[in-house]
């Protein structure tokens, strides 16, 4: 439930909060220091993501998602690299990504399971990744564009209703 992350959905609204009311301007300078940060805090968000029940597990996550966002502003390389097209393209079709990859993944991965080269567990999943996420981002580019996006106009049953009449 959505009770069970409020916690994840706080760090989202303090950074928010914080970010719209910068009145002190301390987004505006960037460092490498906080580069080494951004790095800690993605290690942390791996390590401490599951279980979140434990109480210690939940608040160093959402510390290092906070940091990460924070680095995402104040780090030179992280703001280099969350400021590139492709980078804010796939985040901003993040809920297509988020509808469709279960069920495609599900139809997929048994078809491409078959394909190996015999060296391992982990060379084999490499593959599997190397295989299904482009073919994932093609197809929810094209949902992405044919179905969300004009979706977002508030008129889009209006103008639906007016091309099929």
């Amino acid at each position: 439930s959505i009770l069970a992350y409020f916690t994840n959905f706080c760090m989202g609204i303090l950074f928010a909060f914080l970010y719209v009311t910068d009145k002190l301007n301390w987004l505006k300078n960037k460092s490498y220091l906080f580069d080494i940060l951004g790095g800690v805090c993605v290690f942390f968000i791996f390590y401490f993501y599951k279980p979140q029940h434990l109480w210690y597990n939940n608040v160093l996550f959402n510390v290092s998602v906070f940091g990460l966002m924070v680095t995402a502003f104040k780090g030179k390389i992280w703001n280099y690299f969350y400021t590139r097209p492709w980078v804010y393209i796939i985040g901003g079709m993040c809920y297509s990504i988020y509808l469709l990859h279960y069920a495609f993944f599900h139809f997929l991965i048994p078809l491409t399971s078959k394909i190996s080269f015999g060296q391992g567990y982990v060379i084999d999943y490499l593959l599997q990744i190397l295989i299904a996420v482009p073919v994932m981002l093609c197809v929810s580019i094209i949902f992405y564009v044919l179905i969300e996006r004009p979706c977002m106009d508030k008129e889009w049953p209006q103008k639906l209703y007016r091309k099929i009449f």
